[in-house]
């Protein structure tokens, strides 16, 4: 454990945000488009190019895997769906993983479809008890995911609060004006990844991007023209 600790000590980390617009995002879903993926959703294309980005900034290309983790809302999955507003963590654990290295931002969005499509499959067709269950067996798997993550060359994890309606909360002084998804930053926080709703985006299918990534990482990362084409720093 002293071991662990002092390897993450001697880490700098840095936290930037980056805005895909409606622009990058349809150009995204256009380049992914596939008889696997006929419908990529923005969630899924922007978070299968920031984990292929992040990827390409920190590890050995020629290494593998690499795991992406992020939890799934489950409530509108279920027969019948769940209301908006039901009480509990009615989501799934998930982890992706990529068994190698791509240049093509399709193998990464592919994997993370095949991820939320299995999950929806089960949860669709359970019940109560067997609900939880699925629920409590995805968490498992998460569990052993991050016992094994040590043999992982990246590991990346995504929380997305996009849609969630955080910009119309008013608590009796008004509506925010800028949302701001990451507090103090620490080592332990690197390659963590935050989605929020693109406020100024009229369209509404734009994600703002918080990246924690180690410091020199991020200088490789805000040098990519391929990210930069699509990711624009805020």
């Amino acid at each position: 454990m002293e071991k662990f600790l002092l390897r993450f000590n001697c880490i700098k980390v840095v936290c930037r945000s980056f805005i895909f617009d409606n622009k990058a995002v349809k150009s995204l879903k256009a380049e992914v488009v596939s008889e696997t993926v006929p419908n990529p959703t923005s969630f899924q294309v922007v978070a299968g190019f920031v984990w292929q980005q992040i990827m390409a900034a920190t590890s050995d290309k020629q290494s593998a895997p690499t795991i992406l983790a992020f939890g799934a809302n489950v409530r509108a999955k279920t027969s019948p769906p769940l209301p908006k507003a039901a009480v509990g963590n009615a989501t799934a654990s998930l982890l992706v993983v990529a068994e190698k290295w791509d240049e093509q931002l399709p193998y990464y969005v592919k994997q993370i479809h095949a991820t939320l499509s299995t999950v929806s499959e089960k949860v669709k067709t359970m019940q109560s008890k067997e609900t939880a269950e699925t629920l409590l067996a995805a968490r498992n798997t998460r569990l052993q995911g991050f016992g094994n993550a040590k043999k992982a060359t990246c590991y990346a994890h995504l929380s997305s609060w996009s849609k969630l309606g955080l910009y119309d909360v008013d608590f009796g002084f008004g509506k925010p004006t800028k949302v701001i998804p990451i507090g103090p930053i620490h080592p332990f926080q690197r390659n963590s990844i935050k989605f929020l709703e693109y406020r100024d985006d009229s369209n509404g299918d734009g994600i703002e991007v918080w990246l924690v990534m180690e410091e020199k990482e991020m200088q490789i990362l805000e040098a990519e023209t391929n990210f930069l084409e699509y990711a624009l720093p805020s």
